[in-house]
Protein backbone atom coordinates (compact mmCIF):
# COMPACT_ATOMS: atom_id res chain seq x y z
CA UNK A 1 0.00 0.00 0.00
CA UNK A 2 3.22 2.59 1.03
CA UNK A 3 4.53 1.63 -2.17
CA UNK A 4 1.57 2.91 -4.31
CA UNK A 5 0.71 6.00 -2.39
CA UNK A 6 4.30 6.80 -3.35
CA UNK A 7 4.03 6.23 -7.06
CA UNK A 8 1.13 8.39 -6.89
CA UNK A 9 2.53 11.09 -5.22
CA UNK A 10 5.25 10.70 -8.11
CA UNK A 11 3.43 11.03 -10.89
CA UNK A 12 1.65 13.82 -9.03
CA UNK A 13 4.74 15.66 -8.26
CA UNK A 14 6.20 14.70 -12.10
CA UNK A 15 3.30 16.43 -13.27
CA UNK A 16 3.39 19.76 -11.12
CA UNK A 17 7.32 20.05 -11.62
CA UNK A 18 8.33 17.50 -13.87
CA UNK A 19 10.52 15.27 -11.47
CA UNK A 20 10.38 12.60 -9.28
CA UNK A 21 9.58 12.24 -5.58
CA UNK A 22 13.86 11.82 -5.13
CA UNK A 23 14.70 15.07 -7.28
CA UNK A 24 11.98 17.12 -5.44
CA UNK A 25 13.95 16.05 -2.48
CA UNK A 26 17.15 16.98 -4.00
CA UNK A 27 15.78 20.24 -4.72
CA UNK A 28 14.40 20.95 -1.85
CA UNK A 29 17.35 20.42 -0.03
CA UNK A 30 19.85 22.00 -2.41
CA UNK A 31 17.73 25.01 -1.78
CA UNK A 32 16.18 24.96 1.46
CA UNK A 33 12.94 26.44 -0.10
CA UNK A 34 9.77 24.52 0.55
CA UNK A 35 7.07 25.30 -2.00
CA UNK A 36 4.09 25.37 0.69
CA UNK A 37 1.21 24.77 -1.61
CA UNK A 38 3.58 21.27 -3.33
CA UNK A 39 4.21 20.10 0.54
CA UNK A 40 0.44 20.16 1.38
CA UNK A 41 0.16 18.38 -2.03
CA UNK A 42 2.48 15.71 -0.68
CA UNK A 43 1.31 15.78 2.60
CA UNK A 44 -2.60 15.68 1.80
CA UNK A 45 -2.28 13.28 -1.39
CA UNK A 46 -5.05 10.14 -0.97
CA UNK A 47 -5.06 7.20 -3.35
CA UNK A 48 -8.14 6.91 -5.20
CA UNK A 49 -8.75 3.57 -4.17
CA UNK A 50 -12.07 2.25 -1.68
CA UNK A 51 -12.32 -1.25 -1.16
CA UNK A 52 -15.61 -2.78 0.87
CA UNK A 53 -14.62 -6.23 2.45
CA UNK A 54 -16.93 -8.24 4.12
CA UNK A 55 -16.67 -11.27 5.64
CA UNK A 56 -17.16 -13.26 8.60
CA UNK A 57 -15.30 -15.48 11.27
CA UNK A 58 -16.14 -17.08 14.48
CA UNK A 59 -17.83 -13.55 16.04
CA UNK A 60 -20.01 -13.11 13.05
CA UNK A 61 -20.23 -10.99 9.84
CA UNK A 62 -18.00 -7.80 9.38
CA UNK A 63 -17.84 -5.09 7.09
CA UNK A 64 -15.06 -2.86 6.22
CA UNK A 65 -14.20 0.29 4.57
CA UNK A 66 -11.07 0.99 2.97
CA UNK A 67 -10.10 4.18 2.20
CA UNK A 68 -6.82 5.70 3.45
CA UNK A 69 -7.22 4.08 6.41
CA UNK A 70 -9.70 0.71 7.73
CA UNK A 71 -13.26 1.60 9.08
CA UNK A 72 -14.64 -1.15 10.63
CA UNK A 73 -18.62 -0.20 9.88
CA UNK A 74 -20.01 -3.61 12.13
CA UNK A 75 -22.08 -1.08 14.19
CA UNK A 76 -23.40 0.74 11.54
CA UNK A 77 -23.90 -2.66 9.54
CA UNK A 78 -23.76 -1.25 5.89
CA UNK A 79 -21.24 0.53 4.32
CA UNK A 80 -20.96 2.52 1.06
CA UNK A 81 -17.91 3.44 -1.47
CA UNK A 82 -17.77 5.45 -4.54
CA UNK A 83 -19.26 8.63 -6.16
CA UNK A 84 -22.60 7.10 -5.62
CA UNK A 85 -21.62 6.29 -1.55
CA UNK A 86 -23.05 9.47 0.14
CA UNK A 87 -26.60 8.89 -1.93
CA UNK A 88 -26.90 5.13 -1.07
CA UNK A 89 -26.07 6.14 2.54
CA UNK A 90 -28.94 8.37 2.74
CA UNK A 91 -31.17 5.98 1.13
CA UNK A 92 -29.91 3.13 3.71
CA UNK A 93 -30.29 5.13 6.33
CA UNK A 94 -33.70 6.16 6.02
CA UNK A 95 -34.89 2.64 6.42
CA UNK A 96 -35.09 0.57 9.53
CA UNK A 97 -31.81 -1.18 8.48
CA UNK A 98 -30.23 -3.27 11.30
CA UNK A 99 -27.65 -5.99 11.93
CA UNK A 100 -30.19 -9.18 12.20
CA UNK A 101 -32.53 -7.91 9.40
CA UNK A 102 -33.79 -10.96 7.15
CA UNK A 103 -31.71 -11.30 3.89
CA UNK A 104 -34.31 -11.10 1.81
CA UNK A 105 -35.28 -7.60 3.21
CA UNK A 106 -31.44 -6.57 3.30
CA UNK A 107 -30.88 -7.76 -0.26
CA UNK A 108 -33.59 -5.58 -1.42
CA UNK A 109 -32.93 -2.41 0.71
CA UNK A 110 -29.04 -2.85 -0.53
CA UNK A 111 -30.09 -3.10 -4.35
CA UNK A 112 -32.67 0.39 -3.21
CA UNK A 113 -29.74 2.28 -2.14
CA UNK A 114 -27.51 1.10 -5.24
CA UNK A 115 -30.13 2.23 -7.43
CA UNK A 116 -30.61 5.74 -5.30
CA UNK A 117 -26.50 6.03 -5.44
CA UNK A 118 -26.95 6.25 -9.77
CA UNK A 119 -28.23 9.63 -9.84
CA UNK A 120 -24.16 10.36 -8.78
CA UNK A 121 -21.86 11.32 -11.85
CA UNK A 122 -20.03 7.92 -12.76
CA UNK A 123 -22.19 5.26 -10.96
CA UNK A 124 -23.37 2.95 -13.69
CA UNK A 125 -26.71 0.78 -13.80
CA UNK A 126 -25.02 -2.10 -13.91
CA UNK A 127 -25.88 -4.03 -10.85
CA UNK A 128 -23.86 -7.17 -8.78
CA UNK A 129 -25.72 -8.78 -5.92
CA UNK A 130 -23.15 -11.12 -3.80
CA UNK A 131 -24.63 -12.71 -0.82
CA UNK A 132 -21.80 -14.01 1.99
CA UNK A 133 -23.62 -16.07 4.56
CA UNK A 134 -21.54 -18.32 7.55
CA UNK A 135 -21.52 -21.41 6.77
CA UNK A 136 -22.59 -21.42 2.77
CA UNK A 137 -20.27 -20.75 0.00
CA UNK A 138 -20.52 -17.28 -1.53
CA UNK A 139 -22.57 -16.53 -4.35
CA UNK A 140 -23.98 -13.86 -7.29
CA UNK A 141 -27.66 -13.49 -7.81
CA UNK A 142 -28.03 -13.88 -11.41
CA UNK A 143 -29.25 -11.08 -14.00
CA UNK A 144 -33.03 -12.88 -13.83
CA UNK A 145 -33.47 -12.42 -10.11
CA UNK A 146 -31.65 -9.20 -10.12
CA UNK A 147 -34.04 -7.94 -12.82
CA UNK A 148 -37.40 -9.53 -10.72
CA UNK A 149 -35.46 -7.44 -7.43
CA UNK A 150 -35.96 -4.16 -9.71
CA UNK A 151 -39.66 -4.99 -11.07
CA UNK A 152 -40.89 -5.05 -6.90
CA UNK A 153 -38.59 -1.77 -6.60
CA UNK A 154 -40.17 0.02 -9.34
CA UNK A 155 -44.22 -1.35 -7.89
CA UNK A 156 -42.88 -0.46 -4.55
CA UNK A 157 -42.73 3.37 -5.86
CA UNK A 158 -46.08 3.47 -7.48
CA UNK A 159 -49.15 4.58 -5.23
CA UNK A 160 -51.66 2.46 -5.21
CA UNK A 161 -55.00 3.76 -6.31
CA UNK A 162 -56.74 4.33 -2.77
CA UNK A 163 -52.95 6.05 -1.73
CA UNK A 164 -53.60 8.47 -5.00
CA UNK A 165 -57.27 8.65 -3.98
CA UNK A 166 -56.59 9.82 -0.73
CA UNK A 167 -53.89 12.06 -1.40
CA UNK A 168 -56.28 13.78 -4.60
CA UNK A 169 -58.73 14.52 -2.00
CA UNK A 170 -56.45 16.24 0.28
CA UNK A 171 -55.53 18.63 -2.49
CA UNK A 172 -58.85 19.80 -3.51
Amino acid sequence: RADLRTSAVEDNIRRMIGTDFDGYRRMLTASNFIPQGLLNDVSNFRYPLQVLLVGYDGAGCHVFNIEDNVINADDAAFACVGSGGPNALVSLGSRPYRKNIPLAEAVFVAYEAKRTSEIAVGVGSTTDIGIVQQGRKPYFLNPTQIQKIESIRLARQKLSSSEHSAIQRMLK
